[in-house]
């Protein structure tokens, strides 16, 4: 459950975005914020957090809080859901 209670932490911090383009401008815009998250436990192990797209990304990167208070990058994905 303390797993659980870290990760859900983490959800409000753990997505950055990759921009859509793969090209590299000098006055390229950052990609926007994600917004509207929602996690639902889904047993006692196990949670799935889903969002809404962001018009500029291709892909999101997904970080989870560790022990240490640091997040730790644990996928790279096109997909708007993640399970833990």
């Amino acid at each position: 459950m303390k797993k659980l209670c870290t990760i859900l932490i983490a959800v409000f911090v753990l997505f950055a975005c990759i921009p859509a383009s793969s090209q590299v401008y000098a006055a390229a815009k950052k990609p926007g914020k994600v917004k509207s998250v929602s996690v639902k436990v889904t047993n006692q192990n196990q949670i799935s957090v889903k969002w809404k797209k962001v018009k500029t990304a291709k892909k999101y990167e997904v970080y989870v809080r560790v022990d240490n208070g640091k997040f730790k990058k644990v996928k790279t994905q096109k997909k708007r859901t993640y399970k833990e």
